[in-house]
């Protein structure tokens, strides 16, 4: 058990070994079960207590994948399973979102007041998307599908989640993606302002992908596309441009 919640799983990137070694978790359950789910608890608990828990990732996947992984015990009340984890999860996350939090360095701050339901759906599908910046290609993917998802059964509040993940710098590959899903996916009726807003800042972006996709969304719901600002040639090009001008003046 010390090593399965010690060894930091996904490349380093998440606390407790995850699924990478669940192998530890399902020895160390066999020896004794019941220490194994005590121990497991107590670290569980050290690392919230703990006051860097903010840089802590990745410890309900783990409880998640433990529970998941190891047969159901009748002795022990239903509660005790894997989807019991993702239901205690859900209650902590609904009770923190909506907040304010971005996704670079940041202290989380939670909405103090009660919440529209349709704001914490907002915030769960921005939560859902926003997992693109995450640097595991796995976590892109399903951010990638929880778009494409939630597109089709949430499209007001994933509109809405999009314009605000689609405001960061995540660079030209997530960005792209991001909206080519938004392309392919687009739902009907109009545009969330937000969303058609920031589409429109896209589409003077520097980034030839970005741009392209941003525009064809804007163009299908119907929009007229701003026109690239116009900008100056590259030194290197404008100087090869030159040579080749004053070359041909020579001839």
């Amino acid at each position: 058990m010390l090593a399965y919640t010690k060894i930091r799983g996904g490349g380093g990137w998440r606390s407790f070994a995850d699924n990478d070694r669940l192998e530890l978790w399902q020895q160390a359950h066999t020896a004794d079960a019941a220490v194994a789910r005590q121990d497991l608890a107590d670290h569980v608990a050290s690392a919230v207590a703990n006051p860097s828990y903010g840089r802590t990732v990745g410890v309900s996947q783990a409880l998640v994948s433990a529970f998941a992984i190891q047969p159901p015990d009748v002795s022990r009340p239903p509660a005790a399973d894997a989807l019991a984890c993702w239901d205690a999860a859900y209650d902590v996350i609904a009770h923190r979102l909506p907040g304010d939090a971005c996704l670079s360095d940041g202290a989380y701050q939670p909405v103090p007041e009660p919440t529209a339901q349709h704001d914490i759906d907002t915030a769960l599908c921005r939560l859902a998307v926003a997992t693109i910046a995450l640097p595991e290609r796995g976590d892109k993917r399903r951010a990638l599908l929880s778009a494409t998802v939630l597109l089709a059964a949430r499209p007001r509040q994933t509109q809405a989640a999009l314009a605000h993940v689609l405001s960061f710098d995540l660079g030209a590959g997530p960005l792209t993606w991001l909206l080519t899903v938004l392309h392919s996916h687009l739902p009907d009726g109009p545009l969330d302002a937000a969303l058609h807003e920031q589409l429109v800042a896209l589409c003077t972006s520097d980034m030839l992908s970005v741009r392209v996709e941003a525009s064809a969304v804007l163009t299908l719901a119907g929009h007229q596309p701003p026109s690239p600002p116009a900008t100056a040639a590259h030194p290197t090009l404008a100087h090869a441009i030159a040579a080749d001008l004053s070359s041909e003046d020579s001839a």
